[in-house]
């Protein structure tokens, strides 16, 4: 006679994951652009990048990493930030 919660067997959706770090550790990215670009928060960097299967990827760094068109880095770690926003977390320049 009282109200019962509905029991579901559905799992939650999941969330869309980040790249997997150690997927692109040995993967060289080459930098096709990168724009500073200051806020209110501080400096942001916008940097897009091609791997050599020429997939694109597009990231945003804070600070300003001093990157440059053409530039190789690798050991590229990618997270989620706030509205799914790829983050570039982590590199290492060749």
């Amino acid at each position: 006679k009282g109200f019962k919660a509905e029991n579901t067997e559905n799992p939650p959706a999941e969330q869309p994951k980040a790249p997997d770090a150690a997927a692109n550790a040995d993967i060289k990215f080459r930098v096709i652009k990168s724009a500073v670009r200051n806020g209110a928060k501080g400096t942001q960097t916008m940097l897009t990048l091609q791997s050599p299967q020429n997939r694109i990827i597009t990231g945003y760094m804070r600070g300003n990493p001093d990157l440059r068109e053409g530039q190789i880095i690798h050991k590229l770690q990618i997270g989620t930030g706030k509205r799914d926003y790829r983050q570039v977390q982590h590199y290492t320049r060749l």
